[in-house]
């Protein structure tokens, strides 16, 4: 299908988004009371949103490497995660020499949503966040030699981009997969009991234990959870039977496609427990290897780095 077909927008904000409705994307972040500076929005930081067709637009963003440009960055937050909580590492990357882009998937931190309340995890299908990754990626960052492009996902957008490589990312030099979820979030469900409910019109409804987002809830990740209390409008709360049945469709789609297929160079990062899902397709990819490390962002750094042109390279980098 042509390009132009998708009626792909791009839309790059100087202001915030003026939201009509709950569902409306939303960029007027306010930074958290007694947030350290290193997890403020990056110098230069801008918000856009992104939309193909009629789905919910998706927040993105973008910073410039502080200097000579040497190569590219896409983060893309697994499920409840933001664009916020990469601004540390943004930072990092920027003075590296690197240009850093977030996006955010259908129904997910700042992007628009298929159904309220906002807090709920709910998306019809994700193969929506996996062409918005391809379109992304040729439409707006487009990857060249002289800036060679590193795509970052975390937890449940692994599947997701390793789809997308599956389907085309011309230009995508690396795959870095931290943490890979090849499972739904949540409350243990069936797939198939959350595709009956979905067919029997209740996929908006969260499965038992899943709840709404709260305060009070733990959160491992302390800057994300300031950054929602501040902005009620980027909390996330459970998944509901629709998105658990997107997920297993996803999981389908790339299973079906076959891991052959993926032929950018995989590196899964693994920052607990080793995964035996992960070290299964693994093992199926052409060029994948997996590492055990206590920290996440100094590893991404090194294989950024190893995978850049020698002449782009800085042996300083990620010491």
């Amino acid at each position: 299908m042509p390009r132009r077909a998708l009626a792909l927008i791009l839309i790059l904000l100087l202001v915030g988004c003026k939201r009509s409705d709950e569902r409306a994307p939303f960029t007027d972040t306010r930074l958290p009371p007694g947030l350290a500076q290193s997890g403020w929005p990056p110098e230069g930081w801008t918000w856009g949103l992104i939309q193909i067709g009629k789905d919910p637009p998706q927040r993105y963003g973008v910073a410039p490497a502080a200097e000579m440009t040497r190569g590219q960055v896409l983060i893309l937050p697994g499920y409840g995660g933001l664009a916020e909580d990469a601004f540390a590492a943004i930072g990092d990357f920027n003075t590296r020499g690197l240009v850093a882009w977030t996006l955010e998937g259908q129904g997910q931190g700042g992007s628009g949503r298929f159904a309220t309340p906002r807090d709920l995890g709910y998306a019809p299908s994700l193969e929506g966040d996996v062409g918005a990754i391809r379109q992304m990626v040729a439409a707006a960052i487009h990857p060249s030699p002289a800036a060679p492009l590193t795509v970052i996902a975390y937890g449940t957008a692994a599947p997701e981009a390793l789809r997308a490589a599956q389907e085309g990312l011309a230009g995508v030099s690396n795959l870095i997969l931290v943490d890979p979820r090849f499972w739904a979030p949540g409350a243990p469900v069936d797939p198939a009991t959350a595709r009956r409910m979905t067919f029997l019109g209740l996929g908006r409804w969260r499965p038992p234990g899943e709840t709404p987002w709260r305060r009070d809830a733990a959160d491992p990740d302390q800057v994300r959870h300031d950054w929602q209390t501040a902005n009620p409008d980027l909390r996330m709360g459970g998944v509901s039977y629709g998105w658990i049945a997107a997920f297993d469709d996803l999981m389908a789609g790339l299973q079906a496609a076959g891991w052959r297929s993926v032929t950018a160079p995989v590196l899964i990062l693994q920052t607990g427990h080793p995964d035996l899902a992960a070290a299964r397709f693994c093992a199926q990819m052409l060029r994948c290897r997996i590492e055990t490390t206590t920290d996440a962002h100094a590893a991404e750094v090194a294989a950024i780095e190893a995978r850049l042109p020698p002449s782009l390279s800085n042996p300083g980098l990620g010491r």
